[in-house]
């Protein structure tokens, strides 16, 4: 009785400090891990957007450190970055401000040698020249003549992790860009897609030159008010890639591939909700699929040519907010209270999944006080008890493990077991989820990844 009463006290004391500190997390919303990436040759050193700010592994997901959003330089509002990872372990984030880098994941600085002033929408890094890094970024037009609604879209590059940029080739006016991914088997064929805004048009352009020159083709089939977003171009032919579309009224979200660079489209998946979980296995052979909306779907590649009538069976009940394949595993974001993980990996193409990372296991990154990261551990308190992580004492100078809790005796430790985390986690859930998001301070139309 007495172990109940510390636990029920625990949950109560834990949704209390919640409300209050729910409007310096994540800008209202629940946490949750929603990108993920892999630093290229090194499987071990992963890096998560979280509504929350950014989450690093360098031991393959044993152990995880966060770094607040405002380190980043990001504004207080509810706007995703785009994340990418270069081949020396450098972090890029593309947000509304622009593009900022971090060589150590503490000091987050601009990126040198482009305009600012722009608003950054999608950064992604080369498979086959993983120092190369391509974003795309939109300008506002407010010139008479200005055409399709005023926004301009800028291809920008950097050849040495992000140390310095350069525009790339020529601006693209009324091209309102949302993703932007470069072939595997030619580094010179990159691919963004977007909306033509004069006609709300969902397009995809791609360049056979790096993005000096590019030719816009329309999807057909695909609604006004709906996004279309590049979720993968195949390893081994770069004619062929794979298309996110989100749900509009007339259809629900679903997958597309091209087999030649855009010339002609075909469906491949539909599932009911949103696509927000998309991964191509390394070598092109399998496809993921899911959303929160709905379940995990895979299947093989070889169902796109319509011939072999290959279907993509729901594998199970994970609801992927992101899937991404490092190596052999296959890894997914979900909901914590609904999925008993935030991040968890699958050696089974999704059967069975392994978690990685609960929320409450996260610690402050051991950052220098004079690093743009230490603006973060004031901050820690109010995250840490939202998440139901330890606020106590921040991590050893040496970047040791974090001392372990005591439960004074119980018997019942309050923190480790998922099962009593989930309670607390569950209420403050749905308290959050009453609470209205607030809007991102992006260009009309713009989502990241």
């Amino acid at each position: 009785m007495f172990c109940r009463a510390r636990r029920w006290a625990a949950s109560a004391s834990f949704v209390v400090l919640s409300l209050v500190a729910w409007r310096a997390l994540a800008n209202g919303r629940y946490p949750l891990a929603n990108q993920l990436v892999a630093r290229p040759g090194d499987p071990n050193h992963l890096v998560v957007r979280t509504t929350f700010g950014l989450l690093r592994s360098d031991d393959a997901g044993t152990t995880w450190t966060w770094v607040c959003e405002d380190a980043l330089g990001m504004l207080d509002v509810a706007e995703d970055p785009s994340l990418a990872l270069t081949g020396d372990g450098t972090s890029i984030v593309a947000y509304s401000q622009g593009i900022n880098v971090s060589h150590d994941g503490c000091t987050w600085t601009p990126a040198v040698g482009i305009p600012g002033g722009r608003f950054a929408v999608d950064v992604t890094v080369s498979p086959a020249r993983p120092h190369d890094v391509l974003a795309i970024e939109l300008s506002v037009d407010t010139s008479p003549d200005a055409a399709g609604g005023g926004y301009t879209l800028q291809l920008v590059g950097s050849p040495d992790d992000g140390a310095t940029w350069a525009d790339v080739g020529d601006p693209l006016p009324g091209f309102l860009g949302a993703t932007v991914e470069v072939a595997t088997a030619s580094a010179s064929r990159v691919y963004i897609s977007g909306k033509v805004l004069a006609t709300s048009q969902p397009t995809l352009a791609h360049s056979d030159d790096g993005g000096r020159t590019f030719t816009l083709v329309a999807i057909p089939g695909v609604a006004p008010e709906a996004g279309a977003f590049i979720g993968g171009v195949d390893p081994i032919d770069p004619d062929v890639v794979y298309l996110r579309i989100s749900p509009a009224a007339s259809a629900p979200g679903r997958v597309i591939v091209t087999h030649d660079g855009g010339a002609t489209f075909a469906d491949l998946v539909t599932i009911p909700g949103d696509v927000s979980g998309f991964a191509l296995s390394p070598d092109g052979a399998t496809l993921a699929v899911g959303g929160v909306d709905n379940g995990l779907y895979v299947g093989s590649t070889a169902a796109a040519d319509g011939s072999s009538g290959v279907a993509f069976p729901m594998v199970g009940t994970v609801k992927p907010s992101c899937l991404t394949w490092v190596g052999g595993r296959l890894l997914a974001c979900a909901k914590e209270a609904v999925d008993m993980f935030s991040i968890a990996a699958s050696s089974d193409d999704g059967a069975h999944f392994t978690p990685l990372l609960h929320l409450a296991d996260v610690i402050p990154a051991d950052c220098p006080a004079s690093s743009s990261a230490g603006i973060c551990l004031p901050k820690w308190p109010p995250i840490a008890a939202t998440i139901g992580a330890d606020a106590g004492a921040p991590p050893a100078p040496d970047g040791g493990a974090k001392p372990t809790k005591s439960n004074g005796g119980c018997g019942c430790d309050l923190a480790s077991p998922a099962r009593e985390r989930t309670g607390a986690v569950g209420v403050f859930i749905a308290l959050a989820l009453v609470i209205r998001r607030r809007r991102s301070r992006r260009p009309q139309g713009a989502v990241q990844r």
